[in-house]
């Protein structure tokens, strides 16, 4: 048993190496709320509220006012071996507020995987009761526990081919084998900026695409169709109108080959319904800021 014996948070500013672009935003910083939670043995478990006014509305002060005010008083001097409740009266604190309350729940469980010496992956595992894939390496204790493999994309921003050509090869060098391309900025041009991508990664990487919101529906059809006959190779289109035009994202869906992930259409489990019920997406991107830990 550990007592929760406080959760702190603090503002980290971090200038990018390159400006990231989309449909809708550019920015040269990453601004988000780092929280720690620390439990009386010494353990500590890190969580993360990025601010993405664009997505989330959320802003580092809003999740600093709400970790602090609501969400910190419903942990401190609670056993953490309790999380599974703890985390749930997380979510009830308040409304909305997602990015904060993922933050606190992640740090959370962070810190109760952290104290049992092993992965959060392996905790997640164990309460869904479905066996622990164990590749190479250790595990956080030191043991055999072992680490996942997962094969990550890295996001290319928008801009122009050239410039998006320079940026593929220099993320294939780095051994990255997927890259997650950000278009919507200009539908008419947007089949050029995946074919220098294709050309300068080689038949061997997996391309996806973002279009942030960024097309109608008659561009989003016209463009994925497009890439569709050039064979250049694209596993998946996110979100290629906006957000609440699910019935929209449905109509593309149906006219279109390549499969459909959604984003900012879906924030919480009635979102999914809709999207489910209309059958307007293959696949959806989840993100914790944006839905919370549960």
């Amino acid at each position: 048993m550990a007592r929760i014996r406080a959760v702190r948070s603090s503002v980290l500013s971090i200038p990018l190496h390159t400006p990231f672009v989309t449909a809708l935003r550019r920015t040269s910083t990453i601004d988000t709320l780092i929280v720690c939670l620390d439990l009386a043995d010494g353990t500590t478990g890190l969580g993360e509220a990025p601010q993405v006014w664009a997505v989330t509305g959320d802003s580092v002060a809003s999740a600093t006012a709400c970790v602090e005010q609501v969400l910190a008083p419903v942990l401190v001097g609670a056993d953490s071996d309790d999380w599974d409740a703890l985390a749930a009266g997380v979510a009830r604190a308040c409304a909305r507020n997602f990015g904060a309350k993922a933050a606190v729940e992640t740090a959370l469980l962070d810190a109760v995987a952290r104290a049992a010496g092993m992965p959060l992956a392996h905790l997640f595992a164990d309460v869904a009761g479905v066996p622990r894939r164990v590749s190479r390496g250790v595990g956080l204790g030191g043991g055999a526990a072992g680490v996942f493999e997962v094969a990550t994309d890295v996001t290319i921003s928008a801009g122009s081919p050239e410039a998006l050509r320079s940026a593929a090869q220099a993320r294939v060098a780095e051994g990255f084998t997927r890259l997650k391309l950000k278009v919507g900025t200009d539908a008419a041009t947007d089949v050029a900026r995946v074919r220098a991508v294709r050309e300068a990664a080689g038949p061997g990487i997996g391309v996806r695409l973002d279009a942030n919101q960024g097309w109608s529906r008659e561009d989003a059809v016209a463009v994925i169709r497009a890439l569709a006959e050039a064979d250049l190779g694209v596993e998946i289109v996110e979100q290629p109108v906006a957000g609440d035009d699910v019935e929209g994202l449905a109509w593309v869906r149906e006219r279109v080959d390549l499969p459909i992930m959604a984003d900012e259409t879906v924030y919480g489990a009635t979102d999914l319904e809709r999207v489910i019920r209309l059958e307007a997406a293959d696949a959806v991107n989840v993100k914790l800021a944006k839905c919370g830990d549960r």
